[in-house]
């Protein structure tokens, strides 16, 4: 039996969608809540998204024809539309921006905006506010972390970082809980030598600084999660398209 639920933070009101709900409006400014034991895929022009229990992400306009997606905290999952290859996907966090050509890749956002991505298929671009970019290959993972001007360098995860980031283990703790502010993996990131512990400590007491980067609009800056998703504050809608949403849990 399929079961799942999904609340919309729309126009400063909560709008839940019980299981079964198939379509749903979704507006410039929109906050999607992705409930617990659920699982919500975003089937849009370009790509589909799978979006895991407790993720947060929000809609927000890119300055052309189509919509970004904020992951703000959770983990998800995307499949870009091969005949979109010439064009670019993005998806953007309070730390980085992941570009991305026809590929297959996931990603996993902590409560502070720092973020695990794994390519499975194609290139993948992420680039930190700094403007540092890294190229990701299949089978690589990079890490994007608060207080850091540098996205780590593309490298082979260990076993345990590629378990935690495929499509099977989707699942978040609620971005209230101690845990939400934790990378998956976290120790194996360290062994493996991607990231230090130091550099994961820093960055879970460190609020993310756009003051040196100048390119990131102010309406491009996550909403802080880490005390609830009662504080998000969405930006004035407008209307945009109809996303398929199918909850299951």
């Amino acid at each position: 039996m399929r079961q799942g639920a999904l609340h919309i933070l729309h126009d400063q009101k909560r709008v839940s969608y019980p299981e079964g709900t198939k379509a749903v409006p979704i507006e410039l400014g929109d906050v999607l809540l992705v409930q617990p034991k659920s699982v919500v895929v975003l089937r849009e022009r370009k790509a589909t998204l799978t979006l895991g229990s407790n993720a947060v992400f929000q809609i927000k306009a890119d300055g052309g024809d189509d919509n970004a997606l904020r992951s703000l905290f959770g983990r998800f999952q995307a499949t870009v539309q091969k005949h979109f290859a010439n064009e670019v996907y993005t998806v953007k966090t309070s730390t980085a921006t992941i570009g991305v050509k026809g590929t297959e890749f996931q990603v996993a956002t902590s409560a502070q905006g720092d973020i695990t991505l794994l390519c499975t298929e194609s290139v993948v671009e992420v680039t930190a506010p700094s403007g540092d970019a890294q190229t990701v290959l299949p089978g690589q993972v990079v890490v994007a972390l608060n207080g850091k001007d540098t996205v780590t360098p593309a490298a082979l995860p260990p076993e345990a970082v590629k378990t935690a980031l495929s499509d099977n283990h989707l699942d978040s703790p609620p971005v209230t809980a101690k845990a939400a502010s934790n990378l998956p993996a976290e120790a194996s990131l360290v062994t493996a030598g991607i990231v230090t512990e130091s550099e994961l400590r820093n960055a879970k007491l460190t609020e993310p600084d756009y003051r040196d980067a100048p390119e990131l609009d102010a309406e491009d800056r996550a909403p802080e999660v880490r005390y609830g998703p009662e504080q998000l504050q969405p930006a004035k809608p407008r209307v945009g398209p109809v996303l398929s949403l199918d909850l299951r849990g």
